[in-house]
């Protein structure tokens, strides 16, 4: 889910969180064993489209011991 708010003028705040998973095959493949994580983000409309920056924290440690954050750019909308 994701909350948004306008800051000022083209630029957006957002709020998130999610779940999700990657198994190797189907025979692994656990349903209800979801990582979720949080984070916050800012939108800014341009005019070559909408650019933004992300920041989300994972709230479970994973066992493949990879860093618990990520930063995400994006241009343009996702869906």
């Amino acid at each position: 889910s994701e909350l948004r708010h306008n800051i000022w003028g083209p630029v957006t705040l957002a709020l998130f969180c999610d779940a999700g998973n990657v198994w190797k095959n189907e025979r692994v493949c656990q349903p209800l064993d979801l990582y979720p994580s949080a984070g916050a983000g800012l939108l800014f409309l341009t005019m070559v489209g909408p650019l933004r920056v992300d920041f989300a924290h994972q709230l479970r440690p994973n066992p493949e011991d990879e860093r618990p954050w990520a930063l995400h750019f994006s241009l343009g909308t996702p869906f």
